[in-house]
């Protein structure tokens, strides 16, 4: 014994316990605690009487009591890393001044009363001196680390990860489990070595393993077999390790797997300072591991867009030899059979069954004077309409004037409709006809007639009567032969019942009805008019032909069209206009064309060539209209209006 070391008596016997903090949070810290007290706890909780900030300190970690012989008695708590006096795993130990308590990484030190430093003497050498990474592994560390970052191929890495981590810290054998979405699965076990275990005699605790992975908190076991927490686990007791450190691999943030490294032969392999190389060294793995899987996802990416980019490449030179040889048969047939297979009516285009319907109607009411009421949402062409029923008409010689209701001021109309005589107002130097005059033996148009004002309204009522206008400020009425078109926007008997529009004037405008569909009713018919503006748009650029990708008349086709024919016309031009290689692709056209999602009954059309995207909606529309018929083909037919199928 030393002789300058008190002896226990004077020492412990029933002396208060003096506790300094020699290394963690609260560094140099002295706290006393008096002998009658009772237990004092140590530990995570902030109940404990000594509160530890450290992660691989448990919540109730231990606690240190007084004996019956007057000593103080350090009693571990069933806690996850274990209690360490003077380096030694301990669950129960007898403290004297100038023992070390470890407790993951903090260390504490028991001194004497009155004691403002750590009692040393008689301790051959400090927990801290005795766990430090010897300068060599910390330079193979170093080493180690520059072979991972580079090393990109994730095979060969996770290899040399285990290899590296049993050279760092030694162990009989070393497992490096990952999570790919399955659960733990061992990619590398090796021995000492560095050979490979063979998969049948790859055996290690997967509870620990998984603990370790969920909670993040690495473990160390000097003798797992005596630990009064790992003994519990049936896996570490059926393998018969002694020996265990186990720590968790982060990737990018996230834990991904463990790096486990065991002894089934030997105890206290593995040292705290083991523990805290191996975490260091598991942190880079981590990084490295991270980047070669950034490397290989790349890779696999550049490969598969140069086997796709060659695919596409492939599959453009096929198409445009396709639709080379399909465009020279088109023009051929279009040739052969004249302007009639371009589905041309007096510059109307389509030849859908709505459309043909149209067609009927009008060739019905062109021998006829008698009004015509053209109704159909804003740019489904209504003006083209009355066009027709002029150009095919026995008119077809006499003017045609349009007049649009709503964009002339309501004090301006009546004189523009009907005329106004010499001196009838401030300004009127002369007689002037108006537009009914104007008409004589042809067709006035009036469109937007549901915007006239009420006291127009009764004039053109009697001129549609009687035959005859009255120019404003004359006495004389004027006889006119004119065949009045009028052309809405909104359903004409709606503003009849809004009290916006005269009933017995509907009525006489109303007796020749002719209602123009929407584009979305007729979507056979957007290929031909594609093709129609796009020659349309040629003749503008010099005669240089223009043609729509596939894709880009998918999208087409799919569309809505709130403004129907006028905004598809549009949209050709503006895509024509930037199309620079002649080809309209799906980047030329609106993003509200481009982005528009497809539901269940508006879905992009099968087939390649415009003659099958044609008969595939004309398909869709017979099974559309046999449906709503509950599968009367007659109904459908008429509905269509297309002889019985």
């Amino acid at each position: 014994m030393n002789p300058n070391q008190p002896a226990k008596s004077e020492r412990d016997g029933g002396g208060p316990l003096v506790l300094q903090v020699l290394l963690g949070e609260g560094k140099q810290e002295v706290r006393t605690f008096p002998p009658g007290r009772g237990p004092v706890t140590l530990g995570r909780s902030l109940d404990s009487d000594l509160v530890i900030q450290d992660r691989r300190v448990s919540r109730r970690h231990c606690r240190i009591e007084p004996s019956e012989e007057g000593e103080w008695v350090l009693l571990d708590e069933g806690s996850q890393n274990g209690t360490r006096v003077n380096g030694v795993l301990v669950s129960r130990q007898a403290l004297k001044s100038g023992d070390r308590i470890q407790l993951g990484k903090t260390r504490i030190a028991v001194l004497r009363a009155g004691e403002t430093e750590p009692y040393t003497e008689g301790v051959e050498e400090t927990v801290h001196a005795k766990e430090a990474p010897p300068r060599e592994k910390l330079l193979a560390l170093m080493e180690i680390n520059r072979a991972l970052n580079a090393e990109l191929r994730l095979e060969k890495l996770l290899g040399l990860i285990v290899d590296s981590a049993l050279e760092l810290i030694g162990g009989e054998r070393g497992f490096l489990l990952l999570d790919e979405g399955r659960g733990l699965e061992c990619k590398v076990a090796r021995d000492a070595s560095g050979k490979a275990i063979p998969p049948e005699e790859v055996r290690y605790s997967r509870r620990l393993a998984e603990e370790v992975r969920t909670t993040r908190v690495p473990r160390l076991a000097a003798d797992a077999l005596g630990d009064e927490d790992l003994k519990t686990i049936q896996s570490v007791v059926n393998l018969g390790v002694r020996s265990v450190l186990c720590v968790p691999l982060t990737v990018r943030g996230r834990v991904e797997g463990v790096l486990y490294v065991d002894h089934r032969l030997k105890t206290a392999v593995f040292t705290e300072a083991d523990l805290d190389l191996l975490e260091a060294f598991a942190d880079q793995a981590g990084i490295a591991v991270g980047n070669a899987r950034l490397y290989r996802d790349l890779v696999r990416r550049k490969e598969e867009l140069e086997r796709t980019s060659m695919e596409v490449e492939r599959l453009n030179a096929a198409l445009k030899k396709k639709v080379a040889i399909q465009e020279q048969e088109l023009r051929s047939v279009k040739e052969r059979l004249g302007p009639a297979a371009r589905g041309d009516f007096a510059g109307m285009v389509g030849r859908s069954p709505a459309m043909k319907k149209v067609y009927r109607t009008i060739e019905s009411y062109l021998d006829s004077s008698e009004p015509v009421l053209i109704e159909g949402e804003s740019g489904t062409g209504k003006e083209l309409a009355a066009r027709a029923i002029h150009q095919l008409g026995p008119r077809a010689s006499g003017p045609f004037i349009t007049e649009n209701c709503a964009a002339i001021p309501t004090e301006l109309l009546e004189s523009e409709l009907f005329g106004y005589a010499k001196g009838a107002f401030t300004g009127a130097v002369k007689d002037r006809k108006g537009l009914f005059e104007t008409a004589h033996q042809g067709i006035l148009f009036l469109d937007e007639v549901g915007e006239m004002p009420q006291a127009l309204q009764k004039k053109l009522l009697r001129v549609l009567q009687e035959g005859e206008v009255r120019p404003l400020g004359s006495t004389q009425s004027i006889k006119v032969d004119v065949r009045v078109l009028a052309a809405a926007n909104r359903p004409l008997k709606e503003l009849v019942k809004e009290g916006k529009f005269r009933e017995d004037l509907f009525y006489r405008l109303h007796v020749l009805p002719l209602r123009l569909p929407p584009l979305r009713e007729r979507k056979e018919d957007i290929p031909l008019l594609v093709e129609h503006f796009l020659a349309r748009a040629a003749r503008r650029k010099g005669g240089k032909p223009l043609r729509v990708s596939a894709k880009a008349m998918d999208l087409l086709v799919s569309f809505s069209w709130p403004g129907n024919v006028r905004q598809l016309e549009n949209e050709i031009k503006r895509a024509a206009i930037l199309a620079e290689e002649g080809e309209i692709l799906p980047a030329h056209l609106s993003p509200e064309i481009r982005f528009q999602g497809f539901s269940s009954g508006d879905e992009p059309l099968p087939g390649a060539t415009l003659p099958e995207k044609v008969k595939a909606l004309q398909v869709r529309d017979i099974l559309k209209a046999l449906e709503n018929r509950e599968g009367n083909k007659s109904r459908a037919a008429s509905d269509l209006g297309i002889s019985r199928f």
